[in-house]
């Protein structure tokens, strides 16, 4: 299983997002081909350009859907193809910060880790035995940490009590150019528009936009519709997880090594 993850906000008191988001698009690699061969088809129709990257912050927009009904229909099209293919969608949502966050060297921060623990329930819950999930990042790795995401999200899984217990996920992460990654580009849309959902009554794009904000909801229906939640002896575990400052500054002290 091809694992794509995206940003979309970081969590720093500066950061314009009231609420960030890191989110997984898991895909099966057997129609991992069909879906970059739609997108190609779908960007060359609508734009006449099968080389245009679908980046959150260039699509969700106001202008987009007031004035450009092509690149409104190219994304319109893209949330129903994703409502149609055999993929699920995780997500952490993280409160914005009041303080910068400081975190020791190699320590994988609470919203990656959350993420990991939905992969991996879903790689035990939905797929055989002997699948692995592969984690595909964009750009160098650098997320919201200092340093590197890779060596933080490989120190989590090979170092650790809890990223051991994780044993289907390959703990060497690939990083990849977004705009040659079909996975990537649907991770961003789709972490993009959970944030902008989550911030819907303080957001200046949806409070200028009702096309947008209407589009926006419709999207995170087809999202939700994607995520699995799973049951557990001491409650559930939901695909969509939420981060509170307080539990984000708990990371900060938390204890990751054995």
């Amino acid at each position: 299983m091809l694992v794509f993850i995206d940003e979309s906000g970081v969590p720093h008191p500066n950061d314009s997002c009231i609420k960030s988001t890191v989110t997984a698009v898991c895909l099966p690699e057997s129609v991992h081909r069909r879906i970059d061969t739609q997108l190609f088809s779908m960007k060359k129709k609508f734009l006449g350009n099968p080389e245009i990257e679908l980046k959150s912050k260039n699509f969700l927009k106001p202008h987009v859907y007031e004035h450009l009904a092509n690149h409104r229909e190219l994304i319109e099209s893209t949330f129903e193809m994703i409502g149609e293919t055999e993929l699920s969608i995780y997500a952490t949502i993280v409160d914005r910060p009041t303080h910068t966050l400081e975190y020791p060297p190699e320590f994988l921060p609470v919203q990656y880790v959350r993420l990991l623990e939905r992969v991996h329930a879903h790689l035990t819950e939905y797929c055989p035995p002997t699948e692995m999930a592969i984690i595909i990042y964009d750009g160098e790795g650098r997320g919201a940490i200092k340093g590197s995401l890779g060596i933080a999200i490989n120190a989590y899984l090979i170092r650790t009590k809890d990223g051991i217990a994780m044993p289907r996920i390959v703990t060497t992460p690939f990083f990849v150019n977004s705009a040659i990654t079909p996975g990537i580009q649907l991770a961003d849309l789709a972490a993009g528009c959970i944030r902008l959902s989550e911030e819907k009554d303080t957001s200046p794009k949806l409070k200028k936009s009702s096309a947008l904000a209407s589009a926006v909801a419709r999207y995170r229906k087809v999202i939700q519709s994607k995520t699995n939640n799973f049951d557990r002896e001491w409650g559930t575990l939901y695909g969509m997880s939420y981060v509170s400052e307080g539990a984000l500054c708990a990371g900060e002290k938390r204890p990751e090594r054995d």
